[in-house]
């Protein structure tokens, strides 16, 4: 892990290690109120004394050891990281329902980290899409230790960024998640032939008619997900309450918002941007050449994170606080502020 952290740091511009040896605690049990148990792995320098170090946090429903190296990323670089794994995912508890449980089950996570011994007092959330999304679920309320949040091609609110984008519904988007999800768990080789396969299963259930039958070509078996997302499509319908998070901006920690010039999320995240800042929140925008899953951008959101980081716990190394706006200039091959 070490040849490739160095290979990662240095594709993604990060500044040198402070450490190069890392520690990582598999399989935190992080209680939940209803007695559900998430599970957490911890990455941080293996030279650490308790209680010293800023805690980064990623809530994922894709797995906590793909993210391994971000977290080694951030540990070698003085931070604590907390990669925890959704309700009904990768071992934890509960059922898999996508954006219902997450805002309970940030601020119950919110509160379990307060309680370590090793936790120093300030937190930072990161993370892309979905990690973004579970981000948002506990930004209205965040407690004062929450200090920044790093959000990636990602929104505050998923019905319009991603499930009825410009109100029409995003068959093919849903999906092409559905069948991601069901095949994510099935260890290496069985993920890999899901995914040469994914283009063509996604293709045919497309086209599959009434629309609530795509599910079932997919995967074999109906999606409640899938079918509440087609039953409540009215513009406006309170199903989507609970689950959008950008109505009380009041509070949101300050945010770094990476985006991408070919990403699906764009316009939603620009709007998340200028909400923010007509609320006299403290945030920045980066849109660079990138598509959802770039691994370009997802090293720029890395490094843009550490330096944002960095800044809100008084650390120099990322150098001077830059423009509120960064963007690519494509065609001209620059960046400009």
């Amino acid at each position: 892990m070490t040849l490739l952290s160095r290979m990662a740091g240095a594709l993604a511009h990060l500044p040198p290690a402070d450490t190069r040896r890392v520690t990582v605690e598999r399989d935190l049990a992080t209680p939940m109120p209803d007695g559900t148990v998430l599970l957490a792995d911890r990455w941080y320098p293996a030279t650490l004394r308790v209680g010293t170090a800023p805690t980064v946090l990623l809530r994922s429903p894709y797995g906590r050891r793909q993210l391994g190296i971000v977290g080694r990323l951030f540990a070698e670089r003085g931070y604590q990281v907390l990669i925890q794994s959704c309700r009904g995912t990768f071992g934890s508890g509960g059922d898999w329902v996508p954006m219902r449980n997450e805002q309970a089950d940030g601020q119950a996570t919110l509160a379990w980290v307060a309680g370590q011994t090793w936790f120093d007092g300030q937190l930072f959330t990161f993370g892309p899409s979905y990690l973004g999304l579970t981000q948002w679920a506990v930004a209205e309320d965040a407690p004062d230790f929450v200090r920044a949040m790093a959000l990636t091609v990602t929104s505050s609110r998923f019905r319009d960024a991603v499930v009825y984008p410009g109100g029409v519904f995003a068959l093919e988007t849903g999906i092409a998640w559905l069948h991601q999800l069901e095949h994510q768990e099935g260890g290496p080789l069985a993920v890999l032939r899901a995914q040469r396969a994914s283009a063509g299963i996604v293709r045919k259930s497309c086209e599959v008619l009434p629309l609530r039958d795509g599910d079932r070509a997919a995967v074999g078996h109906p999606s409640a997900f899938f079918q509440d997302w087609l039953t409540y499509d009215a513009p406006g319908d309170t199903w989507w309450d609970p689950v959008d998070f950008g109505r009380r901006l009041a509070g949101v920690p300050p945010s770094t918002l990476v985006g991408g010039w070919y990403d699906v999320f764009l316009p939603a995240q620009i709007a998340d941007y200028e909400a923010l800042a007509a609320a006299g929140r403290d945030v920045r925008l980066t849109i660079g050449p990138w598509t959802h899953a770039s691994p370009r951008g997802m090293g720029e959101a890395v490094r843009d994170g550490l330096e944002w980081f960095d800044q809100h716990v008084g650390v120099a190394r990322s150098g001077s606080r830059r423009a509120a706006v960064r963007l690519f200039v494509m065609g001209d091959g620059r960046w400009e502020d």
